[in-house]
């Protein structure tokens, strides 16, 4: 059994907010973050670094910690950046330590919105299952997640 561990949910969900008083009657406030753990904890991950520019965590020495397929999206020849965007993603998610292989990635321009990309991926984690990931990128360097799935879908 793998342990994905825990963290604080991305979405920093506060529960059970309350004003408390110590032993000494002095009164605080006390905040408790949503914490996810195991493969939620995983896909998170997942998702932080294919959400993450290069450069955004070089001041904490997370120099590997990023998705460079932002940078191939304003490339004038669409089929160049869509290899560039595919091979990027690959290189994204084999640099998570919780996924085991990188099974498929495909990009196709969404036929919804002639700005983005539907990228599409399917990988297997560290003692885990295969997952279907896909999302959104957009033309403002944004990503919208659309699912992950195993045996259901989760939206977020």
């Amino acid at each position: 059994m793998v342990n994905y561990g825990t963290d604080f949910s991305n979405k920093f969900e506060i529960i059970n907010p309350g004003i408390h008083q110590d032993e000494n009657g002095e009164s605080f406030i006390q905040l408790e973050f949503k914490l996810v753990e195991g493969i939620d904890n995983a896909l998170q991950g997942i998702y932080n670094r294919l959400i993450t520019h290069y450069g955004e965590f070089k001041l904490f020495q997370y120099y590997k910690f990023h998705n460079l397929t932002f940078d191939y999206f304003m490339k004038t020849n669409i089929k160049i950046a869509m290899i560039g965007m595919r091979l990027a993603t690959i290189d994204c998610l084999e640099s998570e330590p919780f996924v085991e292989t990188v099974n498929n990635v495909t990009v196709t321009p969404n036929i919804k919105d002639n700005r983005a990309f539907i990228i599409q991926s399917n990988i297997t984690l560290v003692g885990a299952n295969e997952f279907n990931i896909s999302y959104i990128l957009r033309n403002d360097m944004t990503l919208d997640w659309i699912s992950q799935t195993e045996d259901q879908i989760y939206e977020t």
